[in-house]
């Protein structure tokens, strides 16, 4: 056993003299895996978390509440959209090709990978980071993964997505899931359940 103890701090020091850098590939393998928080219980009501000062780019304004009313036209009856976010995004869209689609925003900040049954995006900067506590115990949670619903994807790595620029205006879509891009933010949802999430780098909401 004590030889086997001294092996192992031999490779340990091998690995510390040399260094090694990994990198967070979201929805790739086998760079890294995304930890997704369950929440404690399913509910419909939007997760609204807005920044005290708002910034030029894909901020929007930072004081608008959610509304408490239903918004005509969602997949999901009971789904409350954030006043700030467009009220397409819980309505149901047609099936798109599932051509895997990765892009980032204008500013560099947000960055989003779209495969058959899930969406991703993350922010450089944004609010969540400092909001949201990554349950592996370091690094952060800086955007969501989206499947049938919107959960925070949390990571230590840092983030290695890289693509076409998305000029504000465009819209992606891969199967049932759709992103749009615009100068506050970007917002991506579920055409089948209504659910999605919106972010920026004031703010951040899933529904």
């Amino acid at each position: 056993m004590r030889h086997l103890l001294r092996g192992m701090g031999a490779v340990a020091a091998v690995i510390a003299l040399v260094g090694c850098s990994f990198e967070f590939n979201p929805l790739g393998q086998p760079k890294a895996t995304v930890t997704v928080t369950a929440p404690a219980e399913q509910r419909s009501e939007p997760v609204v978390t807005v920044a005290p000062e708002s910034s030029p780019a894909e901020d929007g304004p930072a004081d608008t509440p959610a509304p408490t009313d239903p918004v005509e036209g969602c997949v999901d009856p009971d789904i409350r959209l954030p006043a700030f976010v467009p009220v397409e995004a819980c309505q149901g869209v047609p099936m798109a090709d599932y051509a895997p689609q990765t892009f980032q925003t204008p500013s560099g900040n947000i960055m989003c990978e779209m495969e058959r049954g899930q969406a991703w995006c993350g922010a450089i900067e944004t609010q969540m980071i400092a909001d949201t506590h990554n349950p592996e115990g370091d690094g952060q949670c800086d955007g969501y993964v989206l499947s049938t619903r919107a959960e925070p994807a949390c990571h230590s790595l840092p983030i290695d997505v890289s693509g076409p620029t998305m000029a504000y205006g465009s819209r992606v879509a891969v199967g049932e899931h759709v992103c749009t891009v615009e100068d506050t933010g970007v917002t991506c949802w579920n055409g089948a359940t209504g659910h999605g999430f919106f972010l920026s780098k004031a703010r951040y909401a899933s529904w």
